[in-house]
């Protein structure tokens, strides 16, 4: 999940992830799925002022996520 807080000097900011992906405690890191499918997902950092955005999902087992990236 990204979330952004507001600024008014861009009209746009976009960030493209080639990949997404989670580290479990004491575990390796997964590679998650984009939502809606695709091989990279481009987001607007200036749309997500009143909202989020999901990037990834994916199952994981129970624990403690130490890091997504």
């Amino acid at each position: 999940m990204l979330k952004d807080s507001p600024y008014s000097d861009v009209k746009a900011l976009l960030v493209t992830f080639s990949e997404v992906s989670a580290h479990a405690s004491g575990g390796d890191f997964k590679t998650l799925a984009f939502t809606g499918g695709g091989t990279t997902r481009t987001c607007d950092l200036k749309k997500l002022t009143t909202g989020q955005d999901v990037l990834g999902t994916g199952p994981l087992a129970a624990g403690h996520a130490e890091r997504i990236s």
